[in-house]
């Protein structure tokens, strides 16, 4: 989490999905349980916008998105100095671990 983002009160989340139930559904379960702040994304280049003026403390990736992927969508992420040390979290429907391996 980058320092700045440490002593906040309330913690902020990325969800990037280009399947709005999917955002809907997580926003929703999430904010049952933890006090953050969200902002929905619906695709790699549209997060990759908010992040320029919004740092979260932790981002929900889906792999499966048209035009730029999850995985490259979070190559692209970790290359901004800001956004490095942001955990990213991959989430799926995809059942192969082979779609996971390029994460890393």
């Amino acid at each position: 989490m980058p320092a700045s983002n440490r002593h906040r009160a309330t913690r902020r989340i990325l969800i990037v999905d280009d399947i709005e139930d999917n955002c809907l559904l997580i926003e929703d379960h999430l904010q049952r349980q933890l006090k953050c702040e969200f902002r929905k994304s619906s695709s790699g280049n549209e997060a990759l916008q908010i992040l320029k003026n919004w740092s979260p403390d932790c981002i929900l990736m889906d792999i499966m998105m048209p035009v730029m992927d999850g995985i490259e969508a979070t190559k692209r992420i970790k290359m901004i100095p800001a956004c490095h040390d942001i955990p990213v979290l991959m989430v799926t429907a995809k059942q192969e671990m082979d779609s996971l391996r390029g994460s890393f």
